[in-house]
């Protein structure tokens, strides 16, 4: 398919369900979605490490190497954390995410972000 898939990451109080309606739309328009739950957040796994950018990058593209969706083009999404993870995300990945959309971003600092994604 010529159209995207569009992956969802949540903010940091606010679990992944808050993408309900959005995921509705989308799903009527052809696209396939995909959300998930961030370690540490709702009924997600809580691993005893470091809560950072580097796990939350690497908890992401481990889920798309898993679901095999590295051939898809990929529309990422994310809202105030879920921006700030995104952001890294694709300064990490660039050559697996096709398109961006980072909105009310939080976790500039808690995360250092590349001087680049600042610009």
């Amino acid at each position: 398919s010529d159209l995207y898939l569009i992956v969802l990451v949540h903010w940091f109080v606010t679990p992944y369900f808050a993408w309900d309606k959005q995921i509705e739309e989308f799903t009527k328009q052809g696209f396939q979605v995909l959300r998930y739950v961030l370690f540490g957040r709702g009924f997600s796994d809580r691993p005893k490490i470091g809560y950072d950018s580097n796990l939350f990058v690497k908890q992401l593209h481990e889920l798309l190497v898993e679901l095999n969706f590295q051939k898809h083009k990929i529309f990422l999404v994310g809202w105030s954390m879920g921006g700030a993870i995104s952001l890294n995300f694709t300064n990490t990945y660039p050559e697996v995410v096709s398109k961006l959309r980072s909105d009310c971003l939080i976790g500039r600092y808690i995360f250092n972000l590349s001087p680049w994604l600042l610009a």
